[in-house]
């Protein structure tokens, strides 16, 4: 039995069958924009398999031989697909392969080949929060300016009717793909329109920093009202650590203060947020994203620490507290986690991550100008709650938004991150990096109802068997 559905984007399908798999159940679910490369997911009693099928044959990218037993979820988000399937899971971005120039069409034909009718349910669920606009809300710019190659969104703050949003403004570069990093703003008034300011707030050397990279990713006001903007400084390639910068204003004049470095460290890092909390450890929490050696019972990796302070100059580690960790074990986020956005909502923290898996995929044909270089790390946008900060429930259909892989052109096609949260009149604003050629500042929104729901995406369920 072949079952076909069209304009298919974002979707989960459950898949049920009783007993063996017999013969195989093929999911034709992308294919790319001339129709001649297919992304394929089959599962059969040997094992699960993520392939390409093309003119040229069919070649296989991720393998295991563990039969599923009675039930696969399969998710797809934009360029990015994750299967589960008794505790397991497999993870492709891509999977027509952008590593070669080959991006996926916008909407798939997806076909279910069922030739030996194994299949008692599939269900198929769209998924409709969080999508992704054609354009960014913070574009990269022009040659020659200070955030020619990369601007990625760090600490956002209103004052009197105004957004300010402190951005680590890079130029071209080897340096992890740009240099020279400084801290720029944009101004905004209502989350939508934004303006980049024609110069750096805070560029190399103005306050004695060490260091040729600022990383802004926290600005709070203080109990004497004044701005503390938290920035992150590297020589690189080595690590420095947390500064903060205090200001009567959000654009400054900013000086540093005397116990800088507030958070000293020689480890990557670059990710981070700070918010007031008024907990009994502290008024005021810094989760501190840094690179944890690994152990014979844990991975080596970017982890979540937490810091609190009374006064966000003076801040120590959180006794006892176990760091942010990966959901997965060998998954979509096995590799690094960074914790990058957290807001209160009621009595629940919400944890905007970045999530990266690690795969090396086949091999670039670099005289293809479109073909996707990067093929090693990818970065994706997950999210986490949690009442007490040390135990986390992860969101069952991680990663919340990908790359959309339609085109290297477009501005998010190769990786998501350093996402942040702004809530405004019961909305959700995610700001977010966004990588095509560039790397600019994208934003996804989310009704807070819809958020805190956390079971549906307000997509409808259809029985396609």
């Amino acid at each position: 039995m072949k079952t076909v559905r069209e304009n298919c984007f974002n979707y989960e399908l459950i898949l049920e069958w009783k007993g063996d798999v017999l013969g195989q159940i093929e999911i034709d679910y992308a294919q790319d924009f001339e129709n001649r490369n297919h992304a394929i997911l089959r599962i059969s009693a040997d094992g699960v398999k993520m392939a390409i099928k093309s003119p040229h044959g069919e070649q296989i990218l991720k393998t295991d031989d563990h039969v599923p037993q009675g039930k696969v979820v399969f998710l797809r988000r934009g360029n990015y697909a994750r299967v589960l399937y008794d505790g397991r899971e497999m993870y492709l971005q891509g999977g027509t392969g952008e590593w070669y120039g080959h991006y996926m069409a916008e909407k798939a034909v997806l076909t279910i080949d069922d030739s030996e009718n194994n299949l008692i349910s599939c269900l198929y669920t769209s998924l409709d929060w969080l999508i992704a606009p054609d354009a960014p809300a913070v574009t990269a710019g022009e040659d020659g300016t200070y955030y020619e190659q990369q601007i990625i969104p760090g600490a956002v703050i209103e004052h009197d009717g105004v957004w300010y949003m402190y951005c680590m403004c890079g130029m071209k570069g080897n340096e992890e793909g740009s240099s020279k990093r400084v801290i720029g703003v944009a101004t905004s008034t209502d989350l939508v329109n934004w303006t980049v300011m024609p110069k750096p707030l805070i560029d190399h050397g103005i306050l004695g920093v060490e260091g040729e990279n600022l990383y802004p990713n926290a600005c709070l006001k203080n109990a004497d009202g004044k701005f503390v903007l938290f920035f992150s400084a590297q020589a690189f390639p080595k690590w420095i650590g947390v500064y903060a910068l205090i200001s009567d204003s959000p654009l400054g004049p900013f000086v540093l203060c005397e116990e800088n470095p507030v958070i000293p460290s020689d480890k990557p890092m670059h990710e981070f947020d700070a918010v007031e909390c008024n907990l009994l450890q502290g008024r005021y929490l810094l989760y501190l994203t840094t690179f944890q050696q690994g152990s014979d019972t844990e991975k080596a990796g970017d982890r979540g620490i937490l810091y609190f302070s009374d006064d966000l100059i003076h801040w120590r580690k959180g006794a006892d507290m176990a760091p942010f960790r990966p959901e997965t074990e060998n998954g979509w986020d096995f590799a690094h986690v960074r914790t990058r956005g957290i807001n209160k909502i009621g009595d629940t923290w919400y944890l905007w991550y970045e999530g990266v898996g690690h795969w090396h995929a086949p091999k670039n044909d670099f005289d293809d100008e479109n073909a996707f270089v990067n093929c090693e790390w990818w970065d994706v946008v997950g999210l986490a709650r949690s009442k007490d900060l040390q135990n986390w429930e992860y969101y069952h259909r991680n990663p919340c938004f990908v790359p959309q892989g339609r085109s290297i052109d477009r501005y998010d096609s190769r990786w998501v991150g350093w996402p942040r949260m702004v809530i405004k009149d019961g909305k959700g604003y995610i700001f977010h990096s966004a990588s095509g050629r560039k790397v600019h500042v994208g934003c996804r929104t989310i009704d807070i109802d819809a958020l805190t729901d956390w079971e549906t995406e307000g997509g409808k369920t259809e029985k396609l068997i």
